[in-house]
């Protein structure tokens, strides 16, 4: 990946006009029956000082992801003119015997995307200042939840760059179980970013319904499986129960 940056910033700061080729991240998992991805901190700041992202490269890695129609989300990422970055959610109809289940699919960006301690929010990152914000994921989780309701959705998952709980003061952008505890409406969460294997933890929203979380680990050596069991009552689906496992990637 950062042997492809540096190819395609040497084209891009010497308009030499070459063709680069498709970002190899893209090309990976575009062989792996991928709907979404959700951006997180380090498509936006990463940890090698040489490997220095901007707003053009991402372009560029987003404009390869829509081209292989996997989707990019982060629905608390904004433009300096308030439009969403990318598309905040997606709506997937999933074939069952009984008839199709729509699934929504909403992504969240953790905002403090600084390298190391230093946890600087977007904004105030120097290569975006005045080009892209991010805001609160939570708050913003709770008016996109919202949005997707009118749509109609069976379920909707959020899957999410952030870890579970704060640990001040090296994570503290965190907020999964806040999200989980707070937000009505999601159905289970994907955690991530601090790179722990969770299985499945439960909690109970403010309606007192029942939210599960899953993170898979790092660095694509396992993936979570969510199941959900749904029947159909007076023409909706219901959800009878739902759990979650990691799965080692052979």
């Amino acid at each position: 990946m950062t042997q492809w940056y540096k190819e395609w910033k040497n084209i891009r700061d010497n308009n030499s006009g070459k063709t680069i080729s498709r970002c190899p991240m893209v090309m990976d998992m575009n062989q792996g029956m991928y709907d979404a991805v959700v951006l997180g901190n380090h498509e936006f700041v990463s940890e090698k000082d040489e490997f220095w992202s901007d707003e053009r490269l991402l372009d560029a890695v987003i404009e390869d992801f829509e081209q292989v129609t996997i989707s990019v989300l982060s629905a608390n990422i904004y433009k300096q003119s308030g439009k969403n970055y990318v598309k905040p959610y997606i709506i997937k109809d999933v074939e069952t015997s009984e008839g199709n289940v729509k699934v929504g699919i909403l992504g969240l960006t953790i905002k403090e995307v600084g390298k190391g301690l230093e946890n600087v929010n977007l904004q105030e990152q120097f290569q975006y200042k005045g080009k892209l914000y991010a805001n609160d994921l939570v708050e913003d989780a709770k008016k996109w939840v919202k949005i997707m309701k009118k749509k109609k959705p069976d379920i909707i998952v959020a899957v999410v760059h952030s870890g579970e709980e704060p640990k001040n003061p090296k994570h503290p952008g965190n907020r999964i179980k806040e999200l989980a505890t707070t937000v009505d409406g999601i159905d289970a969460i994907v955690a991530s970013h601090t790179h722990e294997k969770i299985d499945e933890h439960e909690y109970k929203n403010k309606s007192g319904e029942k939210v599960i979380v899953t993170q898979p680990g790092e660095h694509g050596k396992y993936y979570s499986k969510i199941t959900f069991k749904v029947n159909k009552e007076k023409g909706s689906w219901i959800i009878n129960d739902k759990f979650s496992k990691t799965i080692e990637v052979e």
